[in-house]
């Protein structure tokens, strides 16, 4: 074995398992593992670099760019016409829910799409009297399927073009997953409709987290603290009123640093508690009224006696908060506001507020300065979305929307007819955005991903390493030993199942570039047409539905419906099997037979 391939193996086994435990931020593990594969000698600078002057890097800036000025016009609220006026069945709604979601992911950048639809159906179905739940998971679901069907549906289609050009001297075109893509996406959609929404909880109502509404459902958990001069000092917590609230309890009291739980009614009160409840945050409002109650956390510095705006949002899996503690990461100074209670997942937590781990999916309460939503979704790093309970009227610039449209279409159709190549199609499309203003230019640099970016130039340096150190070339004789005798749709099938497994555990672009290199090697060995080998590596690290991880879309959605991992299991595994057979079945009707 030579040994750039052991080094190789050795590092992108550090970088998986780094992935897989989270020790550092996704794109930061990536350039990690870059950096010693360039001090081990087997990247040169030029080879190691060469993936951020890559087309595909351009090209999601550029997509990043122009999916913000669909989203700051609102160009997109025409999807709200989709949705019935009437309460109908499952089959009628997942229909009118999913398709118009998956034509547009096939063109549209699936993250900010689902950003912007999640408000717009949590009102309608706020309308219409039906739990969340039973609509957000097929949003994501068909923002994933959408994406597989053109080059531009997604960011890992591109790193998988990226490296397909790299290995063939020729890129994907816009419509080579086309004839793979669309009938995987109609054919899962037709099961949603017909059985897979039977398997969605009831779990979240439609007063659920991102409604905008000032009752809610939910059950955060709150703090509030007894002052030295309170007057409920010696009074049992059924004399100071506090139990029988209705839309909140007293889960526990924090005491001299020591839990009581399981409290009783007859349990006296002392200066200095710390009362952490369960329920609705208006019930966290009333109690800060009462006489003898005060927060347990102060108000930030510039609030004076203004009452703040409250928000929700929801904790990514990149977070540099996931781990930590509110404490621990300073909260109130970093981000100019103030952690009031924590959903998680219908799972109750017996720690105070300030000593709860966070994990990704969490739904924190925050009380901030006005703009801290606007802030926060424009960066991205530490929160998937972040929507204000008390919701500032702002207009957006509509007047502008059709300018945004007539752009985006233009692009898409340009590409499409092969008139200009995606990447100069985009760049243009992004360059007119910001110069007629629907993009803002103070905002722009908050508009690009760099993590992303920084992520998938990770992406191609790590598939070049696999391909020229020659590990790719170990694993496809692998791949090529199973299936002796056997016709290329066997090892083609290995490529897949081995993918799709990956997926729903690592990063999508991180998959695709570790399992591109090692396919194009296996289909080299079996004189096969590489293309097959390609567009199955792209679906198969895009399709993954089995877990809250498997993409960054069904973590965005977990929190605002209430959605546990066993929710994803059960919806999930059997759209991952359909999937599956249906993309092995038409690459092998329109490549391989």
């Amino acid at each position: 074995m030579p040994i750039d391939a052991v080094v190789t193996a050795v590092i992108l086994a550090v970088m998986v398992a780094g992935l897989l435990r989270e020790w550092l931020r996704t794109e930061f593990m990536m350039l990690a593992s870059v950096g010693l594969l360039l001090l081990a000698g087997v990247l040169t600078p030029e080879t190691a670099f060469a993936g951020f002057s890559n087309a595909a890097c351009i090209t999601i800036a550029s997509l990043l760019v122009i999916a913000a000025g669909v989203q700051h016009t609102e160009a997109l609220s025409v999807v709200d016409r989709f949705l019935p006026e009437k309460r109908g069945s499952g089959f009628t709604l997942t229909l009118r829910l999913m398709l118009p979601v998956a034509l547009l992911s096939s063109v549209v950048n699936n993250t900010p799409l689902v950003a912007m639809l999640i408000p717009a159906l949590q009102r309608w179905t706020a309308k219409m009297q039906i739990p969340a739940s039973r609509v957000l998971l097929p949003l994501s679901y068909a923002a994933v399927l959408g994406g597989t069907i053109t080059l531009m549906g997604t960011s890992t289609n591109l790193v998988i073009s990226g490296l397909y050009l790299e290995a063939t001297g020729a890129p994907l075109s816009f419509f080579d997953q086309t004839g793979v893509g669309l009938p995987v996406a109609l054919v899962a959609i037709l099961y949603f409709a017909l059985i897979g929404h039977r398997f969605l909880p009831d779990t979240v109502r439609s007063e659920g987290a991102f409604a905008f509404t000032e009752e809610r459902t939910e059950e955060y958990q709150f703090d509030v603290r007894l002052p030295g001069d309170s007057v409920l000092d010696g009074k049992t917590i059924e004399e100071a009123g506090l139990r029988a609230l209705g839309d909140a309890f007293l889960s526990h009291i924090h005491r001299d640093g020591h839990l009581i739980g399981m409290v009783s009614p007859a349990e006296p009160l002392r200066a200095g508690d710390v009362l952490t409840f369960v329920g609705r945050h208006a019930a966290l409002d009333r109690l800060l009224q009462m006489p003898g109650i005060g927060r347990a956390i102060p108000r930030v510095d510039d609030a004076h006696d203004a009452q703040l705006p409250l928000f929700e949002a929801v904790i990514a899996a990149s977070s540099s908060l996931v781990g930590k503690t509110i404490r621990d990461v300073q909260f109130r100074d970093r981000f100019q506001g103030v952690v009031l209670a924590i959903f998680r997942k219908n799972e109750r937590v017996l720690a105070s507020l300030g000593r709860i781990e966070l994990r990704p999916g969490d739904l924190l309460l925050i009380e901030a300065l006005p703009g801290f939503d606007r802030r926060s979704n424009l960066l991205r790093d530490d929160f998937y979305l972040v929507a204000p309970c008390r919701r500032e009227k702002k207009k957006p610039p509509r007047e502008k929307a059709s300018l945004a449209l007539a752009l985006f279409a233009g692009m898409v159709v340009t590409a499409a007819l092969g008139w200009l190549p995606l990447v100069t199609a985009a760049f243009l499309a992004a360059l007119m955005m910001m110069l007629t203003g629907c993009v803002p230019l103070a905002e722009l640099r908050y508009r690009i991903d760099t993590g992303l970016i920084l992520m998938i130039g990770a992406s191609l340096a790590v598939g070049e390493a696999v391909r020229s150190s020659g590990l790719g070339a170990m694993a496809a004789e692998g791949v090529v030993a199973l299936t002796a005798g056997q016709s290329a749709f066997w090892s083609l099938c290995i490529l897949y199942g081995a993918t799709m497994i990956l997926t729903e555990l690592l990063s999508n672009n991180a998959v695709g570039a570790l399992m591109l290199p090692v396919a194009m090697d296996v289909a080299h060995r079996v004189d096969a047409d590489p293309l097959p080998f390609a567009v199955a590596i792209a679906l198969a690290a895009s399709l993954a539905f089995a877990t809250p991880f498997g993409y960054q879309t069904n973590l965005m959605v977990m929190s605002a419906g209430g959605y546990r991992t066993k929710d994803y299991l059960r919806s999930g595994l059997p759209l991952n099997a359909i999937t599956m057979t249906t993309a092995l079945g038409m690459i092998w009707w329109i490549w391989l037979r």
